[in-house]
């Protein structure tokens, strides 16, 4: 009887493991849906008080948005390419961007660990 009691168990735990792989499994797909439109978002570097940011909720509209620091607006529109002479930044030195592929990185660890 114990057995059955023990197999039991384990097979919970196995079901409960199997569950949060998916959800993990999910989340990845979607934080690299986010990056990849990050990347994907302007074809140049942007000037330094650019900032590329998802449009929320990303999942639905599949959009980004840029950020003006130095006027403090947003649009929808691809700014123009900076200037010869000014600072300029990629979309993978974005914080979003780093912040998506710091995520990814600990979901893949944690999802390494339970498989």
């Amino acid at each position: 009887m114990s057995e059955g009691d023990d197999m039991g168990k384990l097979q919970s735990i196995i079901a409960g493991y199997s569950v949060e792989m998916q959800d993990i499994r999910k989340k990845i797909v979607q934080l690299q849906r986010r990056a990849k439109a990050l990347l994907n978002a302007s074809p140049w570097p942007l000037a330094q008080h650019f900032e590329i940011r998802v449009d929320e909720p990303f999942e639905q509209s599949g959009r980004v948005y840029y950020v003006n620091h130095k006027e403090k607006t947003t649009s929808s529109d691809l700014p123009p390419p900076p200037e010869p002479n000014e600072v300029q930044f990629h979309a993978s030195s974005m914080p979003e961007y780093r912040s998506y592929v710091s995520q990814l990185v600990k979901l893949i660890e944690r999802y390494n660990n339970l498989r």
